[in-house]
């Protein structure tokens, strides 16, 4: 097959980029280190560590919508050692939001994947 974009490649850096209790309110992440100052799609798993159910909400920067439990793709229900999946989009600066239910316990966000133009 042919590239015509090489730049369009997805990345696998499986790095954790987030190691800590959860917000309370909806808080940035910084994903520039790992897929630059640009939009880009992420593939992120969570794994809630420690204590009890959590909810992890997750969007892209400056995104106004009220992410609520179960309403879609963008929210990741774990329990303990449990893990989830979500797919979200960087701001033009490389930046997502999230926050979670439970903060008394760790969550950890890997990223897995992602793909730029």
């Amino acid at each position: 097959m042919k590239v015509e974009n090489p730049a369009m490649l997805v990345h696998f850096p499986n790095t954790v980029v987030y190691n800590a209790i959860p917000h309370a309110a909806y808080t940035d992440l910084d994903l520039s280190p790992y897929v630059g100052v640009r939009k880009a799609l992420c593939i992120i798993r969570i794994l809630n560590s420690t204590g009890g159910g959590d909810t992890e909400r997750v969007r892209t920067n400056g995104d106004a919508s009220n992410v609520t439990s179960n309403s879609g793709v963008i929210t990741c229900i774990t329990n303990t050692t449990q893990i989830g999946y979500v797919v979200v989009i960087t701001d033009d600066a490389g930046i997502i939001e999230h926050f979670g239910t439970n903060v008394a316990g760790t969550v950890v966000y890997t990223l897995e994947a992602f793909i730029h133009g």
